[in-house]
Formats: C-alpha cells, structure tokens, sequence
C-alpha cells in the first residue's frame, strides 16, 4: 500500500467517525492524558495545532493551556511552517487549508517551544507518522529539535509494516492513545 493509498483510507474512516459519540469519549481520554502528562505539566511553552473535523479535538486542551502556558499555534507561510502566539482573545479566520488560523498573531522563535503537539493521519507506536502529504511538519523537525507528541485515535493507529517511512520521514518521540 502507497502513502496516499494509506492517507485516503485512513481520512474516509476519519470522516465517517468524525460525529460520533465514541470519537468524543476518546477526544476526552487522549485531552486527559495529554494534559496529565510530564511533558505538558513541565512545558512553559508549547506548538499545538487547531484540528480539522476528524482529528482529535484540541481547542480543549488549548483553552486549558492559555491558563498557564504561552501557546503557539502553526500557520503556513511561503510553503514552510511557523509559529504564531495565541491568547485568549485571539481571532481567527480560515485558511486555504480549511483550518483556523490566528489574525495578526505575533510570530515566535521556535527554539523557544519546550513541546509541539503534530497532527498526521496514521501512526505506529513506535513513532511513525503519516501525515497530509505537504511535508511541512517533517522539514520543520528536520531544522527544529522539539520534544513530540502526536494524539491518535485507534482508527489512526496502523502496524509497523503498512506504514512505509521514507529518509526524510521524522518520527514522534511519543505516541499517546486510548
């Protein structure tokens, strides 16, 4: 099986999960357990993305780490991903991507985020992620060393060998699930 092969079978059962009551129970589970993990507790400052429809909520978890955290979040600019400082009353507008993005939201260094939270289609647990195919998270952890989680839902969690990795392929140090 292709990547794309991979990426499209895994978004189709994505979407028809996406208004489901156990999706929700399991947004909760993995919020829960992020939050409560060392890794979130000891960050002062963390890169999390805002979610599509049929990934895992994080508007809860990023309205939990306002309280405490300064909180980035990644936008697209001239094909390579940076980070732009949210706070509670930062507006929003959608992007070509479809996802929310911050209105004239300062940019951050990245070096100055202790955790970033990457979004992808499928994983392994070991770390192998497949994402949405623009490369941008792996060029990023190329040139950025972070510590990283990646939230996955059960639908997202494939076996080691239907996962092909290619050299530039980054793995997440942590994969937290249900």
């Amino acid at each position: 099986m292709t990547k794309q092969q991979l990426r499209e079978q895994v978004l189709y059962a994505l979407t028809r999960y996406s208004q489901t009551q156990e999706k929700h129970d399991e947004e909760c589970h993995l919020g829960a357990k992020l939050l409560a993990s060392p890794s979130f507790k000891q960050a002062r400052s963390i890169g999390i993305y805002r979610s599509m429809a049929h990934e895992v909520d994080t508007w809860p978890i990023i309205q939990e780490a306002l309280k405490t955290k300064q909180v980035s979040v990644p936008v697209v600019k001239q094909k390579r991903l940076v980070f732009q400082e949210i706070f509670p009353d930062t507006q929003y507008e959608k992007s070509n991507f479809g996802i929310l993005e911050p209105m004239d939201a300062p940019e951050i260094v990245s070096e100055t985020l202790d955790l970033l939270i990457v979004p992808g289609v499928a994983f392994t647990q070991s770390g192998k992620r497949l994402g949405y195919g623009g490369g941008y998270y792996d060029r990023f952890l190329t040139a950025n060393a972070h510590t990283t989680i990646s939230l996955a839902m059960q639908l997202q969690l494939v076996s080691e060998e239907i996962l092909p990795i290619e050299a530039h392929d980054q793995r997440i140090q942590q994969i937290l699930t249900v």
